[in-house]
């Protein structure tokens, strides 16, 4: 009979330990995942309160320090900046894409869009619609935001609404070679096709029919445009010359 209690009451304390466990365990990780939902429910609360709405409530630490490109700023500049994208947009309307939670940060994929109505931050008012997305990480402390770093499509945002000098595209050789009229000159036609025949010798006669008899037409490629008073041979004899029948 003791031997019967004893077994009875090893079983029950092995019970009660394999119990123990697993349920310590599944609140400890219960707790962890309520803490990331509310550090993303907070980091929500900058887009769809703050710059949205207009109601800036956000929780934020004393000590806290945004990093924007290479400068930093504090809590009270991140305020002034939001309320001037606000002034200068104000149908501003900005969309969680995504949000990723580990330990104390949540990283946010963020789509603003709007329309340049107003003036702020800057900006005069345009009038143009914008569309531009960004990346923002937060690292939280005690349900407030300690630390922020934030990337977003600046350059983008400044061409869409026309604020950037575009540069004409440089002419293509094609474009520059058709306005030098050293290209089908005789001269040019003797020079190119000497240089031709001596590198290849006869075999140009079959691969151009009618080498002989009728004008070679080639295309002449250059780095430099051609400048009056410039010997039209010497500049053509520069380029890299492509036989075209």
């Amino acid at each position: 009979m003791r031997t019967l209690d004893i077994l009875l009451s090893a079983a029950a304390t092995f019970a009660a330990i394999s119990c123990a466990m697993p349920c310590g365990a599944n609140a400890a990780g219960a707790a962890r995942e309520e803490s990331l939902e509310l550090n993303k429910s907070i980091a929500r609360r900058v887009y769809e309160e703050g710059l949205n709405q207009g109601r800036f409530e956000v929780p934020y630490s004393e000590n806290f320090v945004g990093h924007g490109g290479n400068s930093t700023f504090t809590h009270a500049d991140g305020m002034a900046e939001a309320k001037g994208w606000r002034d200068a947009f104000p149908d501003i309307n900005i969309t969680v894409d995504k949000q990723v939670a580990e330990k104390d940060l949540v990283a946010v994929r963020w789509t603003a869009r709007g329309t340049n109505t107003g003036t702020g931050n800057g900006l005069p008012a345009t009038g143009r619609a914008v569309h531009i997305t960004g990346t923002t990480l937060f690292r939280m402390a005690d349900g407030r935001i300690a630390e922020e770093w934030t990337c977003a499509n600046s350059l983008g945002l400044m061409k869409q609404l026309g604020m950037l000098q575009t540069t004409a595209a440089a002419p293509s050789w094609r474009q520059r070679a058709s306005s030098w009229d050293c290209l089908y000159s005789p001269e040019f036609d003797a020079i190119i096709r000497g240089r031709i025949e001596s590198i290849t010798g006869p075999y140009v006669k079959r691969l151009v029919p009618g080498w002989s008899s009728k004008p070679a037409y080639y295309e002449c490629r250059n780095s430099q445009p051609h400048r009056q008073g410039v010997d039209r041979s010497r500049a053509c004899q520069r380029g890299r010359i492509r036989l075209r029948a």
